[in-house]
């Protein structure tokens, strides 16, 4: 039986925790990483860039990191490297959790910060 998003429960599961890692790499590194790079590297399940299903994994994953007191690692992801500007998904994600939106800009350079102190060694 089919749920999640076309997927069984466990290979939807096995992808959020696929690029939970690869997030979690990146913010070892103090790197950002592009839609593209981060689908390119979750081999569980066929994604592209701009895929809705996306979306939906980034959105879960950064709930499930909020809920464990966690700083949202999907700030990580970007369209474009170089990008100065939060995505809207992310403005979406935070503004669910509570997060102090005044400035989304300023909201997403401080979720960066958290998450490079969360996870730089």
């Amino acid at each position: 039986m089919l749920g999640n998003y076309g997927f069984k429960l466990g290979v939807w599961e096995a992808a959020k925790a696929e690029a939970r890692a690869v997030l979690v790499e990146t913010a070892r590194a103090k790197e950002l990483i592009t839609c593209a790079a981060l689908v390119a590297r979750i081999k569980t399940v066929a994604l592209t860039p701009d895929d809705p299903r996306l979306t939906r994994l980034l959105f879960e994953l950064g709930t499930e990191e909020a809920q464990e007191d966690r700083p949202l690692l999907p700030a990580l992801v970007v369209q474009v490297l170089g990008e100065i500007e939060p995505r809207l998904e992310f403005v979406l994600l935070a503004e669910k959790l509570g997060r102090d939106l005044t400035n989304p800009a300023a909201a997403w350079r401080r979720e960066l910060d958290q998450v490079y102190c969360q996870y730089h060694q």
